[in-house]
């Protein structure tokens, strides 16, 4: 006849707990591969001042860019003051200043007979009995009307709204 053993108690750092026993029952498979998958994924240690630099100078890149991207006109575009009482642009071999100016600029002119075509507004800021638009080739008066004026690309077309003189 055989003897009953008494069961043995073990202590309870012995025994794993009953939280990892019910989970490792209930883990399927697909789930054990995808903790696993998990797991072997490699990643890239930085120390957090080489990150913190990394994102620094990314994010100044970004800034700058798209600051250059709102704020560059492009070649030939005329760059107004803030008051909008200057307008200035790069000259382009063979265009007269006129031209130049129109094809960046609102602008309007009237034609006179012997004289040509005058500027009477740029932007919607007209010419008047108090005001008037000039145009300078590199800081000197047009010496003829700007519609004559064929421009040089080394020229810098300045138009300035003047007060006329009473």
């Amino acid at each position: 006849m055989a003897t009953r053993k008494s069961p043995r108690k073990t202590s309870a750092s012995a025994r794993p707990s009953r939280r990892i026993q019910r989970s490792s029952r209930t883990s399927t498979p697909a789930a054990v591969q995808t903790r696993k998958e998990a797991s072997a994924v490699p990643t890239v240690a930085l120390p957090v001042g080489k990150w913190t630099t990394l994102i620094t100078v990314l994010a100044a890149a970004i800034l700058a860019f798209g600051l250059f991207l709102v704020f560059r006109s492009p070649a030939g575009a005329p760059v107004a003051t803030s008051q909008q009482q200057e307008i200035s642009y790069q000259g382009v071999d063979g265009k007269n200043a006129l031209e130049l100016l129109k094809s960046n600029a609102t602008v309007e002119t009237q034609n006179y007979e012997g004289i040509g075509e005058m500027v009477t507004s740029i932007n919607g800021m007209p010419s008047n009995a108090d005001n008037y638009w000039l145009y300078y080739v590199n800081g000197e008066p047009g010496q003829v009307g700007a519609d004559a004026y064929v421009t040089k690309s080394s020229d810098t077309i300045t138009w300035r709204y003047e007060a006329a003189q009473q």
